[in-house]
């Protein structure tokens, strides 16, 4: 039952720690884009394409790296050893673990998922702070934003709204994590 239960909670954690990740990642590269001293920066081509890939993964690489990485790993690790483990006594019992784990995997994936898509692209909150990311990472915004000096109200609005965004999310987590608690009481 810990082994069953223990990765329902890792995934509520290490969704919390991937939110966080990805704000501060967001916001390091809005503060950095505030240390520029030159507009002509904006309008060099490789410095753009630069700036654009690192905001575009921003919102999904560090969930990647975080959750499905470590989630595979312990994942799989859990169901071989258990596999071998079973299979050298009872093969019946080894089917029943793999039944049982399947579904599980399953339901800590779409508790992230949900949560992910949540955080980074289905909701107002989530448009709001892309919005408020570009601001400060996009040529012509950015130009506009240095120019009448912004920085500090966008930054502090977009820290404001991901701290509200990031709760909503979590109470979503939770509300999953006790669904698939109960659905494992069920089996």
């Amino acid at each position: 039952m810990i082994s069953q239960v223990l990765p329902v909670v890792g995934t509520n954690f290490q969704g919390m720690l991937t939110d966080k990740l990805t704000g501060f990642i967001k916001l390091s590269m809005m503060r950095k884009s505030q240390q520029l001293h030159s507009l002509e920066l904006f309008d060099d081509s490789d410095f753009f394409d630069d700036l654009e890939v690192l905001n575009e993964g921003a919102s999904w690489r560090p969930v990647n790296l975080i959750v499905f990485g470590v989630s595979i790993l312990r994942e799989s690790i859990i169901l071989w050893g258990m596999l071998l483990l079973l299979g050298k006594y009872n093969i019946w019992l080894a089917l029943l673990l793999v039944a049982v784990l399947i579904p599980q995997i399953l339901v800590a994936y779409r508790i992230q998922q949900e949560a992910f898509e949540t955080m980074v692209t289905r909701s107002e909150q989530a448009r709001k702070l892309n919005y408020l990311s570009s601001l400060l990472l996009e040529r012509t915004d950015a130009k506009e934003v240095r120019l009448f000096e912004m920085f500090s109200a966008v930054i502090a609005r977009y820290q404001k709204l991901f701290t509200l965004a990031q709760k909503n999310v979590d109470q979503f987590r939770r509300k999953q994590m006790l669904l698939a608690l109960i659905f494992l009481t069920k089996i």
